[in-house]
């Protein structure tokens, strides 16, 4: 939709962003975690909410909450349809977020 965000959303948005910006560089994470937080730090900077992702893998809102905290595990198959819908290159997010598959 093409509703703007409000100052606060933004506000909040751009304190979401800082957050996970700061726990991305913590070491011996999860999969499940890093990758969470990298699709959850894309989409904050694509202006997309979890909704609007949901849609992409025809999941809902409440289940791209629960892959962004790591509750839930995402597949493969779904994360790449997501980093795909950002126009980037899945490896390069993986490089780009310091997400690794160990």
């Amino acid at each position: 939709s093409n509703l703007s965000l409000s100052q606060n959303e933004r506000k909040q948005m751009v304190n979401e962003e800082q957050q996970i910006q700061v726990t991305l560089v913590e070491e011996n994470e999860s999969w499940n975690v890093k990758i969470g937080k990298a699709l959850k730090l894309e989409r904050i900077r694509n202006g997309k909410t979890q909704s609007d992702i949901g849609k992409i893998i025809n999941v809902t809102f409440q289940q791209i909450q629960k892959y962004e905290k790591a509750k839930n595990s995402i597949s493969e198959f779904k994360s790449r349809k997501i980093v795909k819908s950002f126009g980037k290159d899945y490896e390069q997010f993986l490089r780009e977020y310091n997400v690794y598959t160990s």
